[in-house]
């Protein structure tokens, strides 16, 4: 039985460039350490260059459609699969960005379910997305939140995130979060970058 740590890494998509880069350098830069690692997105055609790491579970993808709850015993199972247990920790990219609501209801049911969470968030939907916005806050009522978005935001000691910069890491210190971290996208100058690559910061 392996004593590595296990993590589950969680994006909407693995779609060249964007979120996919920063996870891929992640990827690399785990890999010296003694940490197992699958990659779980809602992608039907991924850039996967992850070794057979990435799994889809598409209810991840922007047009997925399930309940919160419905969706964290997707993804545990998933995870479960290639781990051969449930994930010790949980690196999720870009949740509460509205793109599909039951994730980031799913935050929510994590983290009262005491799972250990690192919520990376590369952008804010009240950062001109209106609707997103207005989407979530309709859909954290549906979903029979007690807290409304402050459900969005889970602040408790197993709950962690990593903000692009200084500016959005106040906003979370401000809104009461204490485990934020200052995590900026690494600059990878290495040959298989192609910077011309479309793809969705998403």
């Amino acid at each position: 039985m392996s004593s590595a740590a296990r993590v589950a890494i969680v994006h909407y998509h693995l779609r060249l460039g964007g979120v996919t880069r920063v996870i891929q350098n992640a990827v690399r830069a785990l890999a010296s350490h003694d940490i197992d690692l699958v990659i779980l997105h809602g992608d039907e055609t991924p850039y996967d260059t992850f070794g057979g790491r990435a799994v889809r579970v598409p209810e991840l993808d922007y047009a997925g459609n399930c309940l919160p709850d419905d969706l964290y015993s997707l993804l545990t199972d998933a995870a479960t699969g290639i781990l051969g247990s449930r994930p010790d920790a949980w690196h999720i990219h870009n949740y509460s960005l509205g793109k599909n609501l039951a994730v980031a209801g799913l935050v929510d049911v994590m983290a009262r379910r005491g799972e250990r969470l690192l919520l990376q968030i590369h952008d804010f939907p009240e950062d001109g997305r209106p609707g997103n916005y207005r989407g979530l806050r309709d859909s954290f009522s549906g979903f029979g939140s007690d807290n409304g978005l402050d459900a969005l935001y889970p602040r408790a000691a197993h709950v962690h995130y990593a903000l692009l910069n200084s500016r959005d890491r106040a906003f979370m210190i401000d809104a009461g979060a204490t485990q934020t971290h200052l995590l900026p996208n690494p600059v990878d100058l290495g040959k298989d970058v192609n910077p011309g690559s479309p793809g969705s910061p998403d």
